[in-house]
């Protein structure tokens, strides 16, 4: 079945990204993976804010957990970024050719570009969460409003 002739059937079934144009060119040029790197940069921004004012009242176990949670959201980014160019090198190699809208590789290559984008976006939201939860509670944002 030909399901370029029914791009609602299509959509439904590879998700919301063309899996084939996104693995085929820069992810850089991808506004789902630079909107994934905007909301992990956020939570950089934001922790680095929260560690800024509670400079000299962190606990060595609180900056540990605030470290843990930096080096999770860019191991998460650059193997996201790596599972990326794996999939670019196999349409250099060839190995990847002319797919056609609905195939089973079509859909696969859609899956799969969805799921990573929800990965970094999902875990860039439960950190951002979490470091709102630690702002709240030591008053860093009510003290930011305050001056503003």
């Amino acid at each position: 079945m030909d399901l370029s002739q029914y791009p609602d059937l299509l959509k439904d079934k590879r998700g919301t990204i063309d899996g084939r144009e996104f693995f085929s060119r820069s992810p850089f040029r991808s506004r789902h993976f630079l909107m994934a790197t905007g909301t992990i940069l956020a939570c950089l921004v934001m922790e680095l804010v929260i560690v800024t004012h509670l400079s000299g009242r962190i606990s060595s176990s609180g900056a540990w957990f605030l470290t843990t949670l930096s080096l999770l959201l860019l191991v998460s980014w650059f193997s996201a970024l790596r599972h990326i160019r794996r999939m670019r090198a196999l349409y250099k190699e060839g190995l990847i050719g002319d797919i056609e809208a609905g195939s089973p590789m079509d859909i696969a290559l859609g899956i799969a570009a969805v799921e990573l984008i929800d990965w970094l976006v999902g875990i860039s939201c439960v950190i951002f969460l979490t470091l709102l939860f630690i702002a709240i509670h030591s008053d860093c944002l009510s003290r930011r409003v305050a001056h503003i």
